[in-house]
């Protein structure tokens, strides 16, 4: 896509791409990153009430600047080609 410099998606849970867990403890959902792989980070607004201590990423949901600022350090893990897909 010309112009464009990222995409964010929503609704690629079970995908084998790399991604961010958005975890609220308020949902009542449970976690995923314990059984997924591909998730390299996690976004909560609870981090104290993780179920599971956890060696990734925890970034603050309601810190916009700071999840920014973690997407563009790490931008490299989500580096697709188009050839990836086809």
């Amino acid at each position: 896509m010309d112009g464009v410099d990222w995409v964010l998606v929503e609704g690629f849970k079970d995908s084998d791409l790399r991604k961010v867990e958005v975890w609220r403890a308020q949902s009542g959902k449970p976690t995923r990153y314990l059984d997924d792989d591909f998730i390299v980070a996690i976004a909560t607004d609870s981090p104290e009430q993780l179920p599971h201590a956890t060696q990734l990423p925890v970034l603050d949901l309601n810190d916009s600047a700071a999840l920014g600022n973690w997407l563009t350090a790490n931008a490299t893990q989500f580096d697709y080609r188009l050839e990836t897909f086809a």
